[in-house]
């Protein structure tokens, strides 16, 4: 008897998810501050974002509220919020706007490799150690860009290491994914 695939609308009402769909809500709120010319409210709805990331992960680990859902919008959102941020902190020049179209870029690709992967070969992609890293540098080097002025070259330095991490990251997420999804799709053919 085999087990049955679950569905990505199975416990949609998580606490997780729905603190991921907010971060989603937070996205034209940033943009909205910035075309407002408010930078300093625009890194209090980025940070307040990050925080929900990290209070969703936790919650969804430790109290088993873990869903197909939340393993697609948790990533969706925070990938959209980082594009969201570096755009607006590059169309205002504190940080360079070729960063944020490189990581437009790989993130597009991360989202459509994701929804490859389990389309195709019923595979999520689960974050690793570090793809954490590389999120936790974006973050960092995001709020130091909001005060470019005062610690330049420091936020540029951080941007492009995180930039560095994050393509490692998707170059072996793409490697240990798609070797395991073929692999195990072999397997279930034999």
């Amino acid at each position: 008897m085999s087990e049955k695939k679950p569905n990505i609308w199975d416990n949609v009402w998580t606490v997780p998810n729905i603190l991921s769909m907010i971060r989603l809500l937070l996205i034209p709120l940033a943009v909205y501050f910035f075309y407002l010319d408010w930078p300093m409210a625009a890194l209090g709805v980025y940070v307040f974002a990050s925080a929900t990331d990290l209070v969703d992960g936790y919650i969804a680990r430790h109290y088993n509220q873990i869903s197909p859902l939340g393993k697609l919008l948790d990533p969706l959102a925070d990938k959209l919020m980082l594009i969201t941020v570096l755009w607006c902190l590059g169309a205002r020049g504190d940080t360079p706007m070729w960063v944020a179209y490189v990581v437009i870029i790989k993130e597009l690709a991360m989202i459509v490799g994701g929804g490859f992967m389990y389309k195709k070969l019923d595979t999520v992609v689960y974050a690793n150690w570090l793809g954490k890293g590389a999120t936790a540098t974006f973050t960092v080097a995001v709020i130091l860009s909001f005060f470019h002025d005062m610690v330049a070259p420091v936020d540029t330095v951080l941007m492009y290491v995180a930039l560095g991490v994050s393509i490692v990251a998707m170059l072996f997420y793409a490697y240990s994914n798609l070797y395991r999804g073929i692999r195990g799709k072999s397997r279930d053919q034999h």
